[in-house]
Parts: C-alpha cells; sequence; structure tokens
C-alpha cells in the first residue's frame, strides 16, 4: 500500500526533474498527465492488519480536496471479507496541481505567471527560453521584471549600441541592475535575436603579472596589463608559470628568469596571443578539482609545452585533510592531460573532492615550485 506521502515524494522529484521543460510548453504542461499507482492490499494483508487498511482507505477517500487530482476505484471480491472498494491509483491532471501535491504550488503559479507576461510582452520566441531562467524568475521581484522586460525590449532594439553595461538609458533602471541579473537578460536577447550578445562594450581582461626575476628589465615588478599591452612588452623570460588563483602569486619571491602570471580561469587561453608567453616553457598550477583540471586541459590544447605542478597524487594525498566537496563538478570529458593528471583527476572525482591552490601549505608549494623551475630542473 502506498501512502499519500509517498505520492508527494513522488511528485517532488517529478517536479525538479521536469520544471524546466514543462515551462517552454505552450500551456506550461497543463495538458499532462501524472499517473501514480497505489498498490492496494491484498486480502491477506487486510485479514491481518484491518485497522491499517481501513486508515489507508479513508485517507485516499479525503484527498479529493486538491483541484486536478482524482483518485480512482477498483472493486475486489474477496472470499473472507466480501466486495471491497478500493483506491487503485492516483493521477494528478496537469503540471500545477503536481505542484500542488508536491508543496510547490504556490511558486510554480509564480513562475508561470511571470513566464506568460514575458511571452506575452517580448513574444513567442523567448518560450524555449524560460527553462533556462525558471530558478532567477522565482527569487526575482515583481519589479525586477518590470525592468527585465524593459532592458530586453531596448537591447533588442539597440543591438549594436556599443554602450558600457552600466550606461544603458532604461527609465528604473540602475546602473549595477544588468550586470546582476544578466542570466536574466541574456537568454531571454538570445531567443529573441539569435544571440546571447548584448552589443555591449566589453571590458578587456587584465592580467596580472609579477616578476620574479630583478635581473629582467621592466620598469615594474607586480602590473595588470591587458593581452594586446603584454604583446608590446619585450620580455624574455626562462619560463613563464600561471597560476589560477591570484592569493599564491602575491606571495611568490625571487626565482631566476621566472615570470608568473594570474590565468584567470578559463580566461588563461587569451594570453595565446602574447609573443612572448607562447615562446616560453611554460608551467600551470591550478586548484586540484575538475574544474582546475578542465582549464589545464585547455592551456595544454593552446600551447602543447605546458607542464603542471602541484597537481598530482603526492599533493592531494599530503594535503586531504584539507579538502572540500566540491560545490558544482564538471562532468564532461577532460582532454589533453598526461596519465598521472588524469589519475589525479580520478582520484578527485571519485568523492567530487576540491583541494584549493591556498589550502596547501606554502613551504611545501614554494619548495616544489623552486625545485621545478630552476635552470638545472627545466
Amino acid at each position: 500500500m502506498r501512502s499519500r506521502q509517498d505520492f508527494a515524494r513522488w511528485a517532488q522529484r517529478k517536479v525538479r526533474a521536469n520544471s524546466p521543460a514543462w515551462l517552454t510548453l505552450p500551456d506550461f504542461g497543463e495538458s499532462q498527465s501524472f499517473s501514480f499507482p497505489l498498490d492496494p492490499p491484498t486480502e491477506r494483508l487486510a485479514q491481518v492488519d484491518t485497522d491499517a487498511v481501513a486508515r489507508w482507505k479513508g485517507d485516499w477517500r479525503a484527498f479529493d480536496q486538491i483541484a486536478g487530482v482524482e483518485v480512482s476505484l477498483v472493486e475486489r471480491h474477496w472470499p473472507s471479507l466480501g466486495k471491497q472498494t478500493l483506491p487503485r491509483r492516483v493521477t494528478a491532471i496537469g503540471v500545477a496541481a503536481l505542484n500542488e501535491v508536491a508543496g510547490s504550488g504556490a511558486a510554480w503559479r509564480l513562475i508561470c505567471h511571470r513566464a506568460r507576461r514575458l511571452v506575452s510582452e517580448l513574444g513567442e520566441p523567448v518560450r524555449p527560453k524560460l527553462g533556462t531562467i525558471a530558478s532567477r524568475l522565482a527569487v526575482a521581484s515583481d519589479d525586477d521584471i518590470d525592468r527585465l522586460v524593459a532592458v530586453v525590449r531596448w537591447l533588442v532594439s539597440h543591438p549594436d549600441s556599443g554602450l558600457g553595461i552600466r550606461e544603458l538609458p532604461v527609465p528604473g533602471v540602475d546602473t549595477k541592475w544588468v550586470e546582476r541579473h544578466r542570466g536574466l537578460v541574456s537568454p531571454l536577447v538570445e531567443g529573441l535575436t539569435g544571440s546571447p550578445e548584448l552589443g555591449l562594450l566589453q571590458a578587456g581582461r587584465r592580467f596580472t603579472v609579477r616578476i620574479l626575476d630583478q635581473a629582467i628589465e621592466h620598469s615594474l615588478r607586480d602590473f595588470t596589463a591587458s593581452v594586446d599591452e603584454l604583446s608590446t612588452l619585450s620580455l624574455n623570460p626562462r619560463c613563464v608559470l600561471i597560476t589560477e588563483n591570484l592569493a599564491p602569486l602575491r606571495r611568490m619571491g625571487e626565482l631566476p628568469g621566472v615570470i608568473v602570471i594570474h590565468g584567470c580561469g578559463g580566461d588563461v587561453v587569451e594570453l595565446a596571443a602574447v609573443p612572448w608567453v607562447r615562446g616560453s616553457p611554460i608551467w600551470y598550477w591550478g586548484d586540484l578539482d575538475s574544474h582546475g583540471f578542465r582549464i589545464l586541459g585547455l592551456a595544454r590544447k593552446t600551447w602543447p609545452q605546458v607542464k603542471s605542478i602541484l597537481m598530482d597524487d603526492e599533493t592531494i594525498d599530503r594535503f586531504a585533510s584539507l579538502a572540500i566537496q566540491e560545490p558544482k563538478p564538471f562532468r564532461g570529458r577532460v582532454g589533453y592531460l598526461t596519465g598521472p593528471e588524469q589519475m589525479a583527476l580520478a582520484k578527485l572525482r571519485a568523492h567530487d573532492s576540491r583541494l584549493e591552490q591556498e589550502r596547501i601549505g606554502w613551504s611545501y608549494a614554494w619548495a616544489q615550485i623552486v625545485d621545478r623551475l630552476t635552470p638545472t630542473q627545466l
């Protein structure tokens, strides 16, 4: 015998798995039907526990108060107990009814109300994008929805404005609103124009650079620069060390012939346009997690000469007690890794572990860097 609680949990799983897809349907899933078998008791069970069966039947008879939920019955003829009418199956007609069963009826009604408004005011081309912004629609304020419609309309009407993201002349929209809500804006603009680009001025990525050797001629030891600016520099390092995060760069001392660059995550590939970077031996040090190895793979795809440092089994094992659960692991295939790197990644993925660069003891990390990057080791 399956209970009302069983039905609610089943409905919750359905809602979590399918809500984004339902939101893109013309009727928001109201023509869908969701049937849940109740596994009625056998005659033997009814004989053994008559009271439990009676309570179960009563629970399902009282379930008709939710609109769109129907309980179908079946007749059984039991020699010992006579004719019995038992609940056989419960059906939720429409996604709204299923959400009521799951306890998320109010949230679903709010999302649907806002989704209908976006389709009505912006047009049918945005409907396929509604699933990607469902979670954001649920938590946005009513005023934010007003601003969203106004901003999307303005951007679609001015596809090549060239303005900065804080310069849009949309009444009621403050200078930082688009930055905070870009995850809502871009999908809808893409639905209407076919491109997620907003036609806005793009601020170029600036990379932090630290020269670890006083003998390398440059007026600054620490500075930030764009790719174009870096390309104008006449630098000739013995090797380049790229670090995923900024904090380790700040702690590095003197090291002959070495320039270290903050790689800015996946933006590291932009450094391929810098002649003195791509022409140097390159070492990469990133977080020991799925994303760190993904970035290492991207770097090696860009520069086949890239070697990794502190991204190995020994480092994982030595500092295992400082690892945490990776909140959003990258599940895709990671290419361009060496055999030992693949093994290290597999070890991390076995438990979705994450060992951040900053958690590695600095004395150990710096000793490894000095040992690997000294001239005799290159």
